[in-house]
């Protein structure tokens, strides 16, 4: 494993862009990627770097000359065979795979055994829509998207791939799309939901922090820390039971419940899967997602 570095900032920090900020730090084009704009004071520059770079230092130096202070990216990069070893993988959506999509109700979920102040380990109920033209287009030519909120959709020969392999802890949403905001029509693709939920994660977890956290459970308001390499850990005991794909209950987003249920916003669960879903999904060509390894900790 080695970590990369991700330091973004703006050119309109420097009156030329930036250019001397990059060559005072010796950054050149194999570590800088800029973005295109009309407005060439508003380009976004990119720098990735392995985070035992000595550029590293100097470009963070470089910066806080501009007074341009921002926390810079870390993400750990695996190799596959610490992928192929690992007990359980993070599913990690890629922004190129992003579609739309929602934690709202719309009376599309088993409340049963769930948290009473944020119904964490809540389950879908009802088809997922997509209702949006643009995210119809990203289907074209994909195995598997995801959705903002970290919903998994996977194309029908997928699915049955999934299901001939006997892929443990596993169910199916049809996916339809709501055509001229009416008529729904069946597409050739399925949502996945586990149907496994794993306790908490272990306090030695990193890259994740917390906002309006559940009183009651404390299992949802987690969101990406980028300053530090999103780690997620796990007591060995709290294993026992897990399947080929789980839900971590620690979040994404936090839940806003209101009286009716219908305006109320749930958190999303996080997907772990083993390695024997990551080599279907490999096989399939599927390369909009990455894997993160979870940690496994003594009691």
């Amino acid at each position: 494993m080695r970590t990369e570095i991700t330091i973004i900032f703006y050119s309109r920090i420097a009156p030329d862009g930036g250019r001397e900020i990059l060559q005072r730090a010796g950054c050149g084009p194999d570590v800088v990627e800029m973005s295109d704009s009309f407005d060439v004071r508003s380009n976004q520059i990119v720098v990735t770097l392995d985070d035992t770079d000595k550029r590293v230092t100097l470009l963070l130096d470089e910066l806080a000359r501009h007074d341009y202070k921002r926390d810079p990216q870390r993400w750990d990069i695996h190799t596959e065979e610490e992928l192929a070893q690992a007990r359980l993988l993070y599913l990690w959506r890629l922004p190129a795979s992003e579609i739309g999509g929602e934690g709202k109700w719309d009376s599309t979920f088993d409340l049963a055994g769930t948290c009473p102040g944020c119904y964490a380990t809540a389950r879908q109920t009802l088809p997922y829509l997509i209702d949006d033209e643009e995210d119809l287009q990203k289907l074209e030519g994909r195995r598997l998207v995801a959705s903002y909120w970290g919903h998994f959709l996977v194309d029908d020969r997928l699915a049955d791939t999934l299901m001939a392999a006997n892929v443990t802890g596993l169910s199916f949403h049809n996916v339809y799309a709501l055509i001229d905001k009416k008529r729904q029509v069946k597409l050739r693709w399925k949502q996945l939901q586990a149907n496994h939920v794993l306790p908490p994660v272990a306090p030695q977890t990193t890259g994740i922090g917390q906002e309006r956290p559940c009183l009651l459970c404390n299992r949802t308001g987690y969101h990406r820390m980028q300053e530090n390499p999103l780690r997620l850990a796990y007591r060995a005991a709290d294993l026992n039971g897990a399947l080929d794909v789980n839900n971590s209950w620690e979040g994404y987003g936090y839940a806003t419940i209101e009286a009716d249920k219908r305006p109320s916003q749930l958190s999303v669960p996080a997907t772990l899967i083993t390695p024997k879903v990551m080599r279907i999904f490999q096989d399939a060509g599927v390369t909009d997602v990455e894997y993160l390894p979870i940690r496994v900790v003594d009691e």
